[in-house]
């Protein structure tokens, strides 16, 4: 019965999970901000856009389609998460996500009528939440990443780049991002050696151009180990940074655009690098706390489970923050010990408090024998917390309770 009310709600088409996990992320950025003490978040603060592949193999859950992999490069059945992750210098906390199916060329997101007839379908109110949630289903990811940003800025998330892969680098999201800042916000992003022109001295060329005119001397960086050419440009009127990178053991010129002119390239080349947060965060969220792993047909459960994910996550990362451990990895073992701990504990209070009851039992002056359970428990507490170490685990709720 317990099991059935959970999924219930986990199902509810009004609950705003998107709002929830806005507010464990503000309430994270509060508890980081009120540590003084913590100098470390002096370095830049990023929103960091990237999607992952959520594997399903049932063909029956609501909305699913067979969505490109570019890791293996083939299509597989599932739903594209893309999510926005938050930077702080510090810690990546992924604060606000959507799903996505991906139609096809033949519009039929590589099923056939019949499976498609037998998939889940719901009807839900018109405004509520989980509507939203499944018009976003079919939205295109750069409208999605718009409407995050605008979020974002509504939200007063403060930042000072946004990075993004080569997949959604385009002057539509850039044009977006400057002009919803006013240019207090910049962006960093790898770009495709496309057809896409950018005006460089008065002419416009594409990317592969630039290469063939300014290619012949590059510099060199030793830190990276690789060759660059550094060019001044416009993107559709907008003035930019171009940075077309060469490595040695590479054949094909990969290039950089950034909205900062200030930027050198060693800069603009760490700055991008902080972007592989994100591939960090979504490994660790698929190996320790099973990401995509929910079975459920409804599309409400599988955003509720997503949401459920990231929020453990943000905590997972606040107690990595305080406590020093090395990795994810670390926390989510240590949390799972010291559930065992406590677990435990409880057990054999529970027979000592019996052994109590008994023994009062059997003596005649029951009054004389009767100890106080609270000050007994008080001090059995302090002996595990001591072969423990739980005075670590007390300093680290501290910081949890802001929650």
């Amino acid at each position: 019965q317990g099991k059935d009310t959970f999924y219930r709600y986990l199902n509810t088409p009004t609950t705003s999970w998107r709002k929830l996990l806005y507010r464990i992320t503000l309430s994270f950025i509060r508890v980081c901000a009120s540590q003084k003490s913590d100098q470390s978040t002096s370095g830049p603060r990023c929103l960091i856009f990237d999607d992952t592949l959520l594997p399903k193999t049932g063909k029956k859950a609501e909305g699913i389609t067979k969505v490109y992999d570019h890791v293996v490069g083939k299509m597989r059945l599932g739903y594209k998460l893309l999510g926005m992750v938050y930077f702080d210098g510090t810690s990546s906390i992924l604060s606000d996500f959507s799903l996505h199916h991906e139609p096809g060329k033949k519009k039929d997101g590589g099923l056939s009528r019949q499976e498609k007839k037998e998939q889940y379908k719901k009807s839900r109110p018109d405004k509520s939440y989980g509507q939203l949630r499944k018009k976003e289903l079919s939205m295109s990811k750069i409208e999605s990443m718009k409407n995050m940003l605008c979020r974002a800025f509504k939200e007063k998330i403060n930042v000072d780049y946004v990075l993004m892969d080569s997949w959604f680098t385009c002057y539509d999201l850039i044009s977006h991002v400057v002009s919803l800042w006013k240019k207090q916000v910049h962006v960093i992003g790898r770009c495709k050696i496309d057809l896409t022109k950018y005006e460089v001295h008065g002419k416009k060329r594409t990317a592969q151009e630039l290469v063939l005119q300014y290619g012949r001397n590059p510099h060199y960086c030793r830190k990276t180990k690789s060759s660059y050419i550094r060019l001044k440009a416009k993107l559709n009127g907008m003035p930019v940074n171009l940075f077309l990178i060469h490595y040695r053991k590479h054949e094909q010129w990969t290039m950089i655009l950034t909205t900062d002119l200030s930027l050198r390239y060693r800069q603009a080349f760490e700055l991008y690098q902080i972007r592989w947060n994100i591939e960090i965060l979504w490994k660790d969220c698929k190996k320790y706390l099973e990401l995509g792993k929910y079975q459920g047909r409804d599309l409400d459960g599988q955003i509720a489970d997503c949401t459920i994910v990231f929020i453990i996550h943000q905590i997972l990362t606040l107690e990595k923050r305080f406590s020093y451990y090395e990795t994810i990895g670390e926390v989510f073992k240590g949390a799972q010990e010291e559930a065992c701990i406590l677990t435990l504990w409880e057990r054999i209070l529970a027979i000592i408090y019996r052994m109590i009851n008994e023994y009062s039992l059997l003596c005649d002056e029951g009054n004389e024998v009767q100890i106080n359970q609270t000050i007994f428990a008080s001090f059995i507490r302090k002996e595990i917390n001591q072969e423990t170490h739980k005075n670590e685990i007390g300093e680290k709720n501290k910081h949890l309770s802001f929650f």
